[in-house]
Formats: C-alpha cells, structure tokens, sequence
C-alpha cells in the first residue's frame, strides 16, 4: 500500500535545505527559528508515528511506548542524565542475598482520579501481562518472575503460584525465577507499569481512551486526534509533581521526515523527536547546525526473513540473502548519518564497558559464497528463484534502505524482490501475524543487557517475528539468564548469538545513530546512547521569548 506524502510541503523542504542553505553551517548557527512559537512550558514533537496502543502490558512500538512512559511509572523511573533506575512507585527496596527476592516499598502516590496506587495494580498488572490469553509481545520480560514462563506457556494455571505478592497495600515482594542484574531496569519499563483492574473491567479494550484512562505518571491523556496528535497535560497529582515544568506536551504522529523537519525549522517543532530522524539525502545540509544533535545508539537496523514460508525455510538461502548485502557501501553512500556497519545481532561496541559482552563475528559482505549457497539450495544465478515481497512502513530512509538492498540481490544474486510500502500501524500488524516475507526490522535496548537482543529470538515468544526455533539457542539463552558469574553469562550469550548468526532469521544491518534537533530554549535533554529523554525533565526556556 502506496503512501502518498504532501508533495507541497516536501518540494519546499527540499528546495529549503538543497537550495537556500549553505553546504556547512557557519559555527554557533542553528537551523531555522530560534524562537518559542507556543505559549508557555508547551512542548511540541514528531513521535514518527501513530502509537498502536498505550496499554502498557501490550504496547511493543516506540510510538506508543513513548506515551506509555509518560502516563505510567513503574517501581522505578530513569534518570534523565544517565538513565539509570531510580525510586519511582518506590521509595525504597531490599534484594535477599541470593538475589531472587526483592521487597519493594511504595511511597504514598496516588492515580489521576485520587485514588492510592497499591501494591495490588501491580500484581494485576503483571499477571495481566503473562497471561497467555493476553497477547502481549513483552510478556517474555517478565519471565524473569518465577513461574513466569509456565504461566504464559499454560503449564501453570494459579497465578497464585507467580513470584509476585502483596504483603500488604504498601509492600510489593517479588520473587525472581533466576538472579537478574537488571531487574531495577525492567521495573522502570512500560510492561512492568501497574495498571487498574477496575478501570480495565469496566471499560474493556476502550479503557485506554482519553475519557476513560486513570494513570500514574507525570502526564495525563487530555487529547488524542487519530493519525494526528496525543495531548499531554502535566497531572497535579502526579506524587513529584512539584518537579514537573511542562504543562502540555504535543506528540505529533508524522511518518515523513521531510515533513517533520521542515516543521521544525519552521518551529511548529521544538524537538524533532526521539523517534524521528533527519532524512539520509538532508544530513550533509543540516550537519553542523548547533542546534543537531548525532551519536551511535544502542539499537540494531535489521530485515526480518520469515522461516515458516518458502525458500525463507531453508538456512542457505537466507545466509545467501545476509552475505549478498554490502553494508558498507550502505551506510556510507546511501544513509550517511554515522550508523555502524552491523553482521551481527547485539551491538556490543555500546554495551562491552557496562556488562563486558564481546559477540562472535558475523558473516561480512561476500558475493561469491553467497551464490554458492543459493545454488546448493537449488537456485543456480537466481534461476527458479521467486519473488518475494519485501515490507516497510512509510519513511524515506526506510525507502532508500529497501531499493539499496533489492538492488544488491539482484546484482549479485540474480533475484528479484517486490517493495511494499505501508502504514506504520498495518507493518506491525503483518510482522506481529507472520503475514510478510521479508520485513523491516529494528530494537533498540529496552535495558543494559546483550539479552534485550536476543530474547527476540527465543523459540515462541511473541516478539520472534522470523518465527524461527532453535532450541539450542533457547537453551544457551537461558544458561546466559541463569548464570551469576559474567563471564559464564557472557559465554552463553555468544553462543546464542553465534547461532543466530548461523541460522540468518535476521539480516543485521547496522547499528543506529540518531539524527535529531532541538531548540535552543529547550531545556532537560541529555545525550544517551539509548536516546531516550524523559519528559519530566524537560522545560522551556522562557527567556527565550
């Protein structure tokens, strides 16, 4: 499915940054306005997209996840300067010596509509999340609770026998089902955000609407106009309210880059977004700026192969597919933007000084060897081969990326493949239902860990989308998961990876940058590997008007 873009505002685009800008940008200049253009501590940005839910046991995209974060707060929240967790829901904790039983403690925080946030909205919303019935795609995360897994699974029915408990309205007690270095990071994540089972009984899945929600977070829903806009409004009984600067905060849902910068240049955007980026052709104009913002983050570009479908069934053809794809030649000329050649799944180079992870190295760009194993599978030059569809959603870069590859296929492989542009919402529902065959991909670590990578490809959980099973990957997996010494753990997890790379149910392709402006008067973002910026830190300088 075709989408069409305003063709007016991108010819102006196009004709602003190529035709009246200089190649460099002279030092301390920023890109267009510098001026706040709304009232008060009002923020604006592009959040690339319409989210496809903001309920936090199911959301998995970033759009919608970065509504989630600002609507509800789990037992901890992140530092805006480091990311690190923080008392949120919280104040305090004490973890057993073993490190598989942790005793929260929560502070007096109260929901939108007054009342108490409980101990009790966690252990409904966390059992929610693990119920197989559920759906949810980050319910894997939570396995790290006892029981977890075979709850999900179905082999455990009680969800009395889950390592969560109310000691009492004020104490949460969480039994882990394996030491989890990480675990104070996952509670600062949106499926370990508590939710109200009244809310949700009584209203079903339209109790995420603006005139049905009760949150906890800093924000609340006020608006929220479909393909469009989510309002924000900064909630007075958010428990550190006093803390919070912005009164209102629009998150705008466009897909298109040129768009989004052009609107920012304008200053109808203060931020371009976390989840936005500047267009690969626009990156020589634009760098330079004072205002422009670029560094590796900690996320992998990547194609999803569907290995249920044929000739995606068969390894060699899709490491044909992998060793037939030039990612220098990729990131260089084509998106320009600093991103990192990547053959393999965990970008260890932004995650060795924290956990000490190294990764096996992947399968490079080799033409020769990757027509050899297209005809030892039976597809000699191509000949026979079929042609399969090749699925992103609306985006130039994404765009550019797919041409670039189906390309290379056809030059060193002989076979062709057909693009499909589309929606953003309808591309996650093909990848979430297996109705693709090759498929955009991307993640972005959801916590300092290589197994927020990998946990993708666990054999049956909702987020492997290849769905490929390697049960000898699962196995390693898990021995990373339950192995207290890092070195043991490091071990496990490469030869997860290795067999991964192996098995190609992914093609990496590189390691993300960001590409993003923000105003001068806006005050409270931090660079961060993960480019993730809280909005509760984040306030308008109003000196500047």
């Amino acid at each position: 499915m075709e989408v069409v873009r305003p063709p007016t505002l991108v010819l102006i685009a196009a004709l602003t940054l190529a035709g009246c800008r200089p190649a460099s940008p002279k030092p301390g200049e920023y890109f267009g306005t510098t001026t706040p253009q709304h009232p008060g501590q009002t923020l604006f940005f592009n959040n690339g997209a319409e989210p496809q839910t903001i309920d936090p046991g199911l959301v998995w995209d970033s759009a919608g996840t970065n509504i989630v974060r600002e609507l509800f707060e789990g037992l901890t929240r992140y530092d805006p300067r480091t990311l690190a967790p923080v008392p949120g829901m919280a104040e305090r904790w004490e973890v057993s010596d073993d490190g598989l039983t942790w005793t929260f403690h929560l502070r007096d925080a109260e929901w939108t509509d007054g009342r108490p946030v409980t101990a009790g909205d966690f252990v409904y919303a966390w059992t929610r999340v693990l119920d197989p019935l559920s759906g949810a795609q980050y319910a894997n995360m939570l396995w790290v609770i006892r029981n977890g897994e075979d709850f999900t699974r179905g082999k455990l029915k009680d969800p009395a026998q889950l390592g969560i408990r109310a000691r009492d309205p004020k104490t949460l007690e969480v039994q882990l089902q394996y030491p989890a270095p990480y675990f104070l990071e996952l509670t600062a994540y949106s499926p370990f955000s508590p939710v109200r089972r009244d809310v949700v009984d009584r209203y079903g899945d339209a109790w995420t609407r603006p005139e049905h929600i009760v949150t906890n977070g800093a924000f609340r829903l006020s608006e929220w106009r479909l393909r469009y806009e989510v309002v924000l409004t900064k909630n007075p009984t958010y428990w550190d309210a006093d803390s919070v600067k912005l009164e209102k905060v629009v998150a705008m849902a466009i897909e298109d880059s040129h768009t989004a910068l052009r609107l920012y240049e304008t200053g109808t955007l203060d931020w371009l977004g976390s989840n936005a980026r500047v267009p690969p052709e626009n990156v020589p104009f634009v760098n330079g700026y004072a205002d422009y913002m670029t560094a590796p983050r900690l996320g992998v570009y990547f194609l999803w192969l569907q290995c249920e479908k044929k000739p995606l069934d068969d390894p060699r053809v899709r490491r044909a597919l992998n060793l037939a794809i030039d990612r220098e030649k990729l990131v260089r000329y084509v998106l320009k933007g600093g991103q990192i050649p990547a053959d393999h799944l965990v970008p260890d180079a932004l995650l060795t000084e924290s956990t000490g992870y190294v990764s096996p190295r992947g399968e490079g760009f080799d033409p020769e060897k990757a027509r050899k194993l297209l005809a030892e599978a039976g597809y000699p030059g191509g000949k026979g081969f079929p042609k399969l569809s090749y699925t992103y959603n609306t985006d130039e870069a994404h765009r550019q990326i797919a041409e670039t590859v189906q390309a290379m296929w056809r030059e060193h492989l002989g076979i062709d493949v057909e693009l499909y542009n589309m929606e953003f919402k309808v591309h996650l529902a093909h990848t979430e239902t297996g109705d693709f065959e090759i498929a955009r991909g991307g993640w972005w670590a959801d916590y300092q860990d290589p197994s927020t990578f990998l946990e993708q490809l666990r054999p049956g959980a909702a987020q492997n989308h290849a769905r490929w099973r390697s049960e000898a990957f699962g196995q390693a997996l898990d021995e990373g998961l339950r192995s207290v010494d890092p070195n043991q753990r490091n071990a496990a997890y490469a030869r997860a990876e290795q067999l991964a790379i192996e098995g190609a149910p992914i093609i990496p392709l590189y390691v993300y940058s960001y590409s993003d402006f923000v105003k001068p008067y806006v005050k409270g973002i931090y660079p961060n590997g993960r480019h993730l910026h809280p909005l509760r830190a984040i306030w308008i300088d109003e000196a500047a008007r």
